[in-house]
C-alpha cells in the first residue's frame, strides 16, 4: 500500500508503522514525536532494519500539523495513532474535540485517495462516537471520504459486556475521495 507514496507518522513512538511504509517502498516518510527518547528509537530501529532513515521529527504533533512546512497534498498515507486522550469519564467531551480536531488536520494534508489511519485508544470514547468525529473532521476540511476498514484489538483483549471500555482500541481506513 506505501509503494511510491509518501506517509506521515504521526505519534510514531518507536517506528513501527514507519519501518512497515519503508518496507512497502514508501518515497518519502516523516516520523513525528514529542519524545526525544522515542524518536531516538525510531532511527535505530531504521538502522537495525537496513531502511535508510527517513525523516525524523521530534515536536508536539498539533504544532506540527499547524505549521508551514507541511501543507494540502504533502501525502498520501497519514497514520494518526495517538494516546489515550479520555483517560477518564470527564475527558470524553474533550477527547473528542481533539480528535476532531487531529483528524480535520490530516484529512486537510492528504492528496485525493489518500488514506487516514485514524485510531483512538480511549475506552471512554465509543466507536459510534469516534466515528461520528471523523465525520465532524471531515466536513472541517472539506473532504468526501469513505471508510475502507474498521478494525479493533485483537481477540486475545477482554471483551466483557459488563466492561465496555475494555474495547478501547478502534481504528477506521478512510480514503479521501
Amino acid at each position: 500500500m506505501s509503494n511510491g507514496k509518501k506517509v506521515l507518522n504521526l505519534f510514531c513512538y518507536t517506528g513501527a508503522f514507519s519501518l512497515y511504509a519503508a518496507k512497502g517502498g514508501a518515497e518519502k516518510i516523516v516520523s513525528v514525536d514529542t519524545s526525544k527518547t522515542a524518536t531516538e528509537l525510531v532511527k535505530k530501529n531504521f538502522e537495525l532494519n537496513k531502511l535508510g532513515s527517513g525523516e525524523v521529527v521530534v515536536a508536539d504533533v498539533f504544532d506540527f500539523l499547524s505549521t508551514e512546512k507541511i501543507k494540502a497534498g504533502d501525502f498520501d498515507i497519514i497514520v494518526c495513532d495517538p494516546p489515550a486522550f479520555a483517560k477518564s469519564g470527564g475527558n470524553v467531551q474533550k477527547a473528542l474535540k481533539a480528535y476532531m480536531d487531529l483528524n480535520r488536520k490530516c484529512l486537510a494534508l492528504l492528496k485525493k485517495d489518500g488514506v487516514l489511519f485514524s485510531s483512538s485508544c480511549s475506552g471512554r470514547v465509543s466507536i459510534d462516537d469516534f466515528r461520528n468525529t471523523l465525520k465532524i473532521a471531515a466536513g472541517g476540511a472539506k473532504k468526501d471520504v469513505q471508510v475502507i476498514s474498521t478494525i479493533g484489538q485483537a481477540v486475545d483483549h477482554t471483551d466483557k459486556l459488563s466492561f465496555p471500555e475494555g474495547r478501547y482500541l478502534k481504528t477506521l481506513v478512510l480514503q479521501v475521495l
